[in-house]
């Protein structure tokens, strides 16, 4: 699957439901589409926080093969972004179908 592939399944799904738990730590969040991003919010600060569509391609270069791999290591991204732990959790349930 490449990233554009991803990207419209990641739609999709956001269609269907956007109650998640982050893979790492089970920490629940809502996922909605934005335009051209996705709009994060963690139950636990109801803060929105955007990740753009390029953000999401740069951890998705990075994380593909760990992801498949069953590796959810959100601190290896940190130094590329904060919301890693969303990125790699919505990955996850594309991946993993």
């Amino acid at each position: 699957m490449n990233f554009e592939e991803f990207w419209q399944e990641l739609k999709k799904l956001l269609n269907i439901t956007n109650d998640f738990q982050t893979a790492d730590k089970q920490k629940p969040f809502v996922a909605k589409r934005g335009i051209e991003s996705i709009v994060i919010m963690p139950e636990s600060s109801n803060k929105k926080y955007e990740i753009d569509k390029d953000e999401f391609r740069t951890i998705w270069n990075l994380a593909k093969e760990q992801v498949l791999n069953g590796i959810y290591k959100p601190s290896n991204f940190q130094k590329n972004t904060y919301k890693s732990s969303y990125i790699l959790t919505l990955m996850k349930e594309i991946l993993n179908k």
